[in-house]
């Protein structure tokens, strides 16, 4: 995972914010039990995970192994020959990828034209430092926490990205598209248009309001005037009426 884990809590003689996870793993109860037991005993810990140096301090960089279904969890480091039990390991890592899936969510329904988004890996390290690889754990975990969220309607995970598909409803460029028109209420339209009417007749005595409505409309002038409009000053022959008929 390559982040850093940062307790409120002393682990041993290990500083829990000097850790630096590279990957995680998950252990069903009884498999975690046995391990806490004995964890020298397991050999799957000791590839690739030794002491790194950042800026002239010591960063411990291991493995994160995780309760499945519980709060606690345990950081391998030194190639796997140091343990550190942390209590709360859980929730570091559930709240942040919760802020990498709100990053994925959010940057997607609001650009999104189509309905669906790509979110590169290297994003998530540019932005968060977060490192999403396949097979190191955080790829899974990331993926249910997109799944989980109410915006998507299906994850799809790469070996580079991850490609969302999002109900509409939630899109920023479909929102006016799927909000309900407030003219398929027959009522609520009339009353609409009966208070644009007024408006316009007792504001609007322009030429083009009297080209749209007698022009556009095909209203004659004396419909014209009994909706209200005052506009004999702009007063054009009716189309039925023969040219050259003025109407007085």
């Amino acid at each position: 995972m390559r982040l850093k884990i940062q307790l409120p809590a002393i682990a041993g003689h290990l500083r829990v914010a000097d850790c630096q996870a590279e990957g995680i793993v998950t252990l069903p109860e009884k498999s975690f039990e046995s391990f806490l037991r004995s964890p020298w005993q397991s050999p799957r810990w000791t590839a690739e995970h030794a002491l790194l140096d950042e800026d002239g301090r010591r960063i411990y960089s291991g493995i994160l192994i995780l309760r499945e279904g519980g709060l606690d969890g345990v950081f391998a480091y030194n190639r796997g020959s140091r343990f550190a039990y942390l209590p709360g390991a859980r929730a570091v890592v559930d709240t942040i990828l919760q802020q990498a899936a709100e990053e994925i969510i959010q940057e997607g329904v609001e650009n999104t034209n189509e309905g669906s988004w790509c979110y590169y890996f290297t994003e998530l390290l540019e932005k968060m430092r977060l490192v999403v690889e396949p097979g190191n754990g955080t790829d899974k975990l990331l993926l249910d926490q997109l799944e989980q969220r109410p915006e998507s309607a299906k994850v799809v995970m790469t070996d580079e990205y991850f490609d969302v598909s999002f109900y509409p409803e939630y899109c920023r460029s479909f929102a006016d598209e799927c909000a309900p028109s407030p003219l398929s209420d027959p009522e609520k339209a009339k009353e609409i248009a009966r208070k644009l009417t007024k408006y316009l007749a007792l504001h609007d005595g322009s030429t083009e309001l009297y080209q749209v409505l007698h022009n556009e409309l095909r209203l004659s002038n004396s419909e014209i005037e009994a909706m209200g409009f005052d506009l004999r000053h702009r007063y054009e022959p009716d189309q039925t009426q023969p040219c050259g008929l003025e109407i007085q």
